[in-house]
């Protein structure tokens, strides 16, 4: 299942991203310091994504187990909470990729010290993460949509019902 989610979300990113860069150009010290910082940004906005995906993911597990709230009686009306299974998949996906960008943020440290190919190497870098933050927060917010999309349709029914 992982190599799945891998493929799922990984996918167009490393296909976008070209396997050489080929550059003449010897890099400045500014050049290489702005690229990592860059990296290193996501990688701060990413860990912020991740942590508002882990309390809406624990407060939405939280409501389910919790005793202390209106049930619907109707079955029509508890199918609505089949909406969490994509809205998890998609809290899950936002997860798995900011663990990808704070391992690539990892790697690229390796890449501070050497020459033209370690710049060319932490530019690709930039590129994979630019992608995979795109991927996160789309994924982030798919899920936020399915959350609300599924507090909407609860609110309605719990004012329409008897």
């Amino acid at each position: 299942m992982i190599r799945y989610l891998q493929e799922w979300v990984e996918g167009s990113c490393l296909s976008s991203i070209p396997e050489e860069m080929n550059s003449t150009e010897v890099p400045s010290p500014d050049d290489i310091k702005i690229t990592f910082d860059f990296i290193k940004a996501v990688s701060e906005q990413s860990s912020t994504l991740n942590t508002w995906t882990l309390s809406v993911l624990a407060g939405s597990i939280l409501f389910i187990v919790s005793t202390s709230y209106h049930r619907s009686e109707s079955r029509g009306a508890r199918l609505i909470y089949l909406l969490f299974i994509p809205a998890w998949l998609f809290s899950v996906s936002t997860i798995y990729v900011g663990t990808l960008i704070s391992s690539t943020l990892t790697s690229s440290y390796v890449q501070l010290r050497g020459g033209q190919k370690s710049f060319d190497t932490l530019r690709q870098m930039a590129e994979y993460v630019n992608c995979m933050n795109n991927t996160q927060i789309e994924h982030f917010q798919y899920s936020i949509f399915i959350y609300g999309l599924w507090l909407l349709t609860t609110l309605i029914i719990w004012i329409f019902s008897k």
